[in-house]
């Protein structure tokens, strides 16, 4: 308050000095001279025109980029302060603003440290095995680049520009990772789920295609989906003719929805067994086998940031910073089942996967403290008054969440597997067990957009 009060103190002794040093409408009068009429003085008194006031300085605002800082502050009160009375309601401008931007951004990659899929020749795709080869997993999933939009929108609540309300949105749009291998009717290649049994400590494997045992597919497939909002007050701390810095508080909203589906479907062929329920099956009954784990974190918190900007003849640029705290809430959702179909018949659905059986299925919660900040620049041309284009690039940090891939224990007890021959034998170990795995998140990119202020 007291840098705007002297601010508003110098301009006043400025307008002063410059009142009196101004030249005299009129020369001076002789003794005996008659008084200037009215209609003498009246071209001395016209204001200036908007080249003079352009040539006197810009506003610290854009698009008024023709206005005199004094207009903008509102000591523009009456048609004689110079430079004012040709700008009109100049100060009005900027009142408003929307920007909608186009978003090109990357998150970090997904977390999956366990393989899902492999094969080998002589091995039936058993991890350890000289020939065995992973096909999918072991290694962190690359989304690869996603599109979004962004739309914020503000206004001052005074024309002096001190006080205001800003608020708006992103979305990036869900983005796939996919595996997709199909075997041949033969059951060439072989195509395995490795996985531990939690008896023996030892690795096996979960086959669903095998050269005379079972033809199959494996589906696995994983998303990612982005999103978020906020509210902030501002508060203009600072301004000069070129610069303004705004301080922003509010609040944060971010949700990160994540998921991985492991779907198979297999095929005995003639000669190949398989267990369903504690039984052994042969013949051409179909197998499918569908595992799921599912992410949610949703942020909620207080914020508090800071805008610097710099507008030049044409040219702008502006940066950007905040910083979240808050809550983050983090659920976790897995689930699984088994279908079999004798060949004629009906299909019967049990509860478990492979991966997702009775000992982890369900739904987790959990609560952590968060730190969310984001960084940004923006470079942009003014096109006209009203209108301006910009580049720019983001980042955005969250310091707790959960991911789906982390959340797959490949540690698997037999007994608790539908397809398992000894299915129901016995209830311990309860494996795979769940335990909460958290990580960190970003995500950052490049963005493209238009501003209109009024």
């Amino acid at each position: 308050m007291t840098t705007r009060f002297l601010g508003g103190f110098a301009a006043l002794l400025a307008g002063s000095g410059l009142a009196l040093a101004e030249a005299p409408a009129f020369p001076d009068s002789a003794p005996g001279n008659a008084p200037p009429t009215p209609a003498a003085s009246a071209p001395a008194a016209a204001p200036a025109a908007p080249a003079d006031s352009a040539a006197e300085g810009r506003s610290p605002y854009w698009p008024n980029p023709l206005a005199k800082l004094e207009c903008l502050t509102g000591n523009c009160q009456t048609p004689a302060t110079p430079g004012c009375a040709a700008g009109g309601d100049v100060w009005n401008r900027g009142q408003v603003w929307a920007d909608a931007d186009y978003l090109l951004w990357w998150v970090k990659k997904g977390p999956l440290p366990v393989p899902l899929a492999t094969t080998g020749t002589t091995s039936m795709g058993v991890l350890g095995a000289p020939d065995t080869r992973v096909l999918f997993g072991g290694t962190s999933m690359d989304y690869d680049t996603f599109s979004g939009g962004r739309l914020n929108a503000g206004f001052w609540f005074d024309k002096e520009h001190t006080w205001g309300l800003e608020g708006g949105g992103f979305v990036i749009e869900n983005r796939p990772v996919r595996f997709d291998e199909t075997s041949s009717a033969s059951g060439a290649p072989v195509l395995g789920r490795p996985v531990i049994d939690a008896l023996t400590g030892q690795e096996t494997v979960e086959l669903i295609s095998a050269p005379g045992v079972a033809a199959g597919e494996l589906f696995i497939t994983s998303y990612s989906s982005f999103y978020g909002a906020e509210l902030n007050f501002l508060d203009n701390i600072y301004r000069t003719e070129s610069t303004h810095l705004d301080v922003l508080i509010g609040y944060r909203f971010l949700t990160l929805d994540e998921r991985i589906n492991i779907d198979s479907s297999s095929v005995l062929l003639p000669g190949g067994s398989a267990g369903f329920g504690g039984s052994a099956l042969s013949g051409s009954s179909t197998f499918s086998i569908s595992d799921q784990f599912a992410t949610q974190n949703v942020f909620n918190g207080a914020q508090l940031g800071a805008r610097f900007g710099y507008t030049g003849d044409q040219f702008f640029v502006s940066f950007l910073g905040k910083i979240g705290l808050g809550d983050s809430h983090e659920v976790v959702q897995i689930n699984g089942n088994t279908q079999q179909t004798p060949a004629g018949g009906t299909t019967t659905t049990v509860p478990g996967g492979l991966l997702a059986l009775s000992s982890n299925i369900g739904r987790y919660t959990k609560d952590e403290f968060a730190v969310v900040p984001e960084l940004g620049i923006n470079v942009g041309y003014q096109i006209n008054p009203l209108v301006r284009a910009y580049v720019g690039y983001s980042f955005i940090y969250w310091s707790d969440v959960a991911r789906p891939g982390d959340q797959i224990n490949r540690s698997v007890n037999p007994a608790l597997v539908p397809t398992s021959q000894t299915f129901g034998t016995a209830s311990t170990p309860a494996a795979p067990s769940f335990t909460f795995q958290r990580t960190e998140f970003w995500a950052q990119g490049i963005n493209f957009g238009l501003e209109v202020r009024y």
